[in-house]
């Protein structure tokens, strides 16, 4: 967002979050274009849907012409892609910011055994479990290529896999714990079926659609 020169930029630096673990935790950068200081910067009222916390920044009592600032924050989005709103205030004005996580920041990557992932996803079958088939050429399908692609979408550990045609990630979300898994099996010429298994049924069919179009894609 931008007001009255004063610029603000959040991104996910995909770090346990250092105000509580049921948190994401979100860097913003503060900009001042104007040439006057900009005082007092602060997070005013807050909109939250039930149950989402956050933890704000504190306040910055004065931010220098042209001068930056990174401060950290942490929100409890619920295992949910629902909107945060707020106001990032200074002392003459209020401007409406609004965070919503892409769902692959909502994860936390967890180190697992092969042996491990089979287990777990056993167990996760049925209504927890969400597939489909994606096309590509063949040199989308390098291991390379499709660690990059997943891992762009989302923040997963990798699972070594003891099959060239499989590859294997896994995470937890970062409220609830529960374990997200991504299978990506390659068949025949240019297809592989993309298969998410998760107790998070709605999140999981969310990263499903997303990871969709990008391991699709050239």
């Amino acid at each position: 967002m931008s007001g009255r020169g004063l610029a603000a930029h959040y991104f996910f630096p995909r770090q346990p979050c250092i105000f509580g673990d049921k948190m994401v935790s979100i860097q913003i950068t503060l900009n001042n274009t104007t040439d006057r200081k900009i005082e007092n910067i602060h997070i005013g009222g807050k909109k939250l849907p039930m149950g989402m916390q956050m933890h704000v920044f504190n306040p910055i009592e004065s931010l220098e012409p042209e001068g930056s600032i990174t401060v950290s924050m942490g929100i409890d989005f619920c295992d949910s892609t629902q909107t945060a709103s707020f106001q990032l205030c200074t002392k003459d004005d209020c401007f409406n910011v609004n965070i919503q996580p892409p769902v692959g920041e909502l994860l936390l990557p967890v180190a697992m055994s092969e042996k491990d992932f089979k287990k777990e996803q056993g167990m996760l079958t049925g209504m927890n479990e969400t597939s489909t088939v994606i096309i590509a050429a063949p040199q989308n399908f390098t291991p390379s290529v499709i660690l990059q692609k997943v891992v762009n979408v989302a923040n997963v550990g990798v699972v070594p896999s003891g099959q060239d045609n499989i590859h294997r990630f896994a995470a937890k979300t970062v409220h609830s714990g529960s374990l997200m898994l991504i299978t990506v099996e390659l068949k025949e010429g240019s297809t592989a079926q993309l298969i998410i298994n998760t107790e998070r049924t709605v999140i999981g069919s969310v990263l499903l659609r997303e990871l969709k179009p990008v391991l699709s894609q050239g």
